[in-house]
């Protein structure tokens, strides 16, 4: 699909990295910025978020799919068939890149040579999404480098990396250095864009710190230490077979807590705490 997108051999390649990149890139940066804001934030790989952005991208569905093979000594077809899921999304993103790509190439004029992007109308789209995850990355840089005024130095590179990626994509599509500063609807954009995504993590508006399900609505509760065990997976043999869990998994097959009311009134305290926190 990049490559007949593009009319340049190097646009093309660079193409081909995003669609390979972009998914994982978008995780990083969220997960990034909820770890750098919210004192509550945990970080599941089973979640609804991860699951999804799983499957958008060759990279990481690559990944998820050799580590279920390594993690469950078993022949491949038992696994597939265990995994159904996985496969059956394979198949049908496979299908839908398929048509795509099919639609593009007709749609493609003959002259497209020497074009950077084919189709004109999709330049501004692709630039607003670049601009947007790899500005927002820029902010995430710099403020894990900042000891102090971190909120200044996310700001900062917000606007530097928008300004530095805006001028890098307007001489990549027109291959002309004098153009550096054309499209600025695009720069304007993206940066509001960016900047009100961190400003939704900086001052909480959605209430993520704050939040906490009503007790009746939970069904378990596991206790997490942040850096002992999160990155850990366990192993059981049963049945001849060896088994892998996640710390998800594991936590909450033989890390439930019975007393639910009383960790609740525990979690509470904690949203109280982060109410009360002066810099929130």
């Amino acid at each position: 699909i990049a490559i007949v997108m593009t009319g340049r051999i190097l646009v093309g390649v660079f193409g081909t990295i995003v669609f390979f990149g972009y998914a994982p890139a978008l995780q990083a940066v969220v997960c990034g910025y909820y770890q750098m804001y919210f004192d509550t934030f945990y970080m599941s790989g089973d979640s609804l978020f991860h699951k999804i952005l799983g499957y958008l991208s060759p990279v990481t569905m690559y990944i998820n799919h050799m580590t279920v093979f390594y993690e469950n000594e078993q022949n491949s077809i038992s696994v597939l068939l265990e995994n159904w899921f996985m496969l059956a999304a394979v198949i049908v993103i496979a299908a839908v890149l398929l048509a795509v790509a099919l639609w593009l190439y007709k749609k493609r004029p003959s002259e497209a040579a020497l074009h950077s992007m084919v189709f004109p109308k999709s330049k501004p789209v692709i630039k607003v999404l670049l601009l947007t995850v790899l500005s927002a990355a820029c902010g995430l840089f710099f403020a894990s480098m900042a000891m102090e005024a971190v909120d200044f130095w996310v700001a900062f590179g917000i606007v530097f990396g928008t300004v530095i990626l805006h001028c890098i994509v307007e001489v990549i599509y027109s291959y002309e250095f004098k153009k550096v500063l054309s499209q600025k609807m695009t720069f304007f954009i993206s940066l509001g864009i960016v900047l009100l995504f961190a400003a939704v993590f900086r001052f909480d508006i959605f209430g993520y710190d704050t939040r906490i399900p009503g007790e009746n609505k939970i069904e378990s509760m596991a206790v997490s230490v942040n850096g002992l065990d999160d990155y850990m997976n366990y192993y059981e043999q049963t049945d001849g077979q060896l088994h892998s869990y996640t710390m998800d998994q594991y936590r909450f097959k033989y890390g439930k807590m019975k007393d639910i009311e009383t960790a609740y009134k525990l979690a509470e305290l904690g949203v109280e705490n982060e109410k009360s926190q002066s810099y929130k």
